[in-house]
């Protein structure tokens, strides 16, 4: 989809299964692992990659409804559906899609990482991390125009550690999967942190927004749309309500109709304006919040969610705001 990527993902991607390794070699000689700060990180990763989950959802749901109204606008006017605009969103959809996936893996990542911290589960993180990993794989397939430079998958080096999971020390093992987790959000950061993809999404959202304008004219200037509600939301501190004659009062009135068209205007080019880049931005803290945790625990010192839950907060914030839009 895209034709630049970032350099700096394919020279980590090179060395990612050497340094895999490099980092179990040594994971033996580490402090010890706290149990209870391992399910802490992962109560906060599962909520983290849910939030950001859901936060792309809506924000699907956005830009299709968003599509609606350009395929109406162009309806209406004979032109034929917008071939390039819905190619575009193909693009989009499609991007979309395939972070769904490697953010849904990654909920089942936590989950496992949990079940393994509190009680033991080598199978189900194995098995978990190796669905990450091949979501991440597509994604990364995806955003990017050349073939991910890695001479070992993952899912190679994940199964070769499973199969001694049973003989190791429990806090090794959590430390093992910390360390593979770790280094697959380093990948995933790098891939969200390219800025093509992130302008992709802004210009096609820019482009929506006029034609989501242009609809909504075209039905009040046709006596579709019923102004009250808008008029409603204006009188709202004097406790005041639109008359049931708002609207023919209103298209009689040129003033007013400038006033409505403003504030229409308005409302479908700012109001909540930025809402999917606050989502994709609150999504890449998160992720660099729960590398500097997993660090932190793998080093065995104390875990901090504080910072993390503030994130999640947002993310479920602006996932509200944006299904809230939609309904």
């Amino acid at each position: 989809m895209l034709t630049e990527h970032n350099i700096a993902f394919f020279r980590s991607t090179r060395i990612f299964s050497a340094g895999l390794l490099l980092g179990i070699a040594f994971l033996s000689g580490c402090a010890s692992i706290s149990e209870q700060n391992a399910v802490k990180l992962a109560t906060s990763g599962k909520s983290a990659s849910s939030s950001a989950l859901s936060t792309i959802f809506a924000t699907d749901s956005e830009y299709e409804s968003a599509m609606e109204a350009e395929v109406f606008f162009h309806s209406y006017a004979g032109v034929g559906k917008p071939s390039g605009l819905l190619d575009d969103w193909q693009q989009v959809k499609t991007e979309l899609d395939a972070r769904k996936a490697v953010f849904s893996r990654l909920t089942t990542v936590y989950a496992a990482f949990g079940d393994l911290a509190s009680s033991t589960a080598p199978e189900e993180i194995k098995s978990a991390i190796d669905g990450f990993d091949k979501a991440l794989n597509s994604y990364s397939a995806l955003v990017t125009t050349a073939r991910p430079l890695v001479p070992e998958s993952t899912s190679v080096v994940v199964g070769n550690i499973a199969s001694r999971l049973l003989t190791v020390r429990k806090g090794r093992l959590i430390r093992q999967s910390s360390v593979i987790i770790r280094q697959q959000l380093e990948r995933l950061l790098l891939l969200l942190d390219n800025k093509l993809v992130q302008e992709e999404m802004t210009s096609f959202k820019e482009n929506l927004r006029g034609s989501r304008l242009s609809a909504s004219r075209l039905l009040m200037k046709n006596d579709l749309l019923d102004p009250s509600p808008m008029l409603n939301d204006l009188a709202a501190d004097s406790g005041f309500k639109a008359v049931s004659d708002a609207r023919s009062i209103i298209m009689k009135s040129a003033p007013l109709k400038r006033g409505v068209d403003g504030v229409m205007a308005f409302r479908i080019q700012h109001r909540n304006a930025g809402l999917e880049q606050r989502g994709y931005t609150s999504t890449r803290q998160a992720l660099r919040a729960l590398i500097d945790e997993h660090k932190k625990l793998e080093k065995g010192e104390p875990v901090t969610i504080d910072e993390l839950q503030q994130i999640v907060n947002e993310l479920h914030s602006i996932s509200n705001l944006l299904s809230g839009r939609n309904q």
